[in-house]
């Protein structure tokens, strides 16, 4: 039998590329032993009991979707989610020093303001959220929940002092000219 064929009328977008695959599977296969590695060197004491098993599972389910990819483009988005995901978490030495890092920067940007342009009650306030940013954040554990803290503590301290305009309230109305 003539098992050649003519291609003409084929679409090729619907022809299957094996080498495309054969390939995929290879790079998979040595990915997902790269990945299978670094799962094995997670360390149950260096996180938090709720992170660490999150963690196990991101890895899971990233090897599950490595096993399942049909191209190596696949196989990369896969680990780049996983990789993207895994930045969030910190272990628990890493937590408190971005913790301390935190309550420092904001005692130093609340130390830069100029006391004299708020109203007392305001300065009061501001430093009450000052002194209260470490219990706010003492069990926070990942990278986001940490900035999102920093960044809304902020944003209220940003938000005293001021007429919605940015520009500082002086607590007048009238202004001579």
């Amino acid at each position: 039998p003539d098992f050649s064929a003519a291609t003409e009328g084929y679409d090729e977008s619907k022809v299957f590329d094996f080498e495309g695959y054969i390939a995929a599977v290879e790079h998979a296969a040595e990915v997902k032993a790269q990945v299978q590695t670094a799962y094995d060197a997670v360390n149950f004491d260096e996180y938090e009991a709720a992170e660490y098993l999150e963690i196990c599972e991101l890895y899971e389910l990233a090897l599950e979707d490595i096993e399942g990819a049909l191209t190596v483009e696949e196989v990369d988005a896969v680990v780049a989610e996983l990789n993207g995901a895994l930045a969030n978490y910190l272990t628990k030495a890493q937590a408190a020093a971005r913790r301390t890092e935190l309550v420092n920067q904001l005692a130093d940007y609340v130390a830069a303001l100029d006391s004299t342009k708020y109203s007392e009650e305001d300065w009061t306030s501001i430093a009450g959220l000052r002194d209260g940013f470490a219990n706010t954040i003492a069990g926070m554990t990942k990278a986001d929940e940490l900035s999102a803290a920093y960044d809304a503590v902020k944003a209220q301290i940003d938000a005293f002092g001021t007429d919605g305009d940015g520009e500082t309230d002086n607590g007048g109305g009238c202004s001579s000219s």
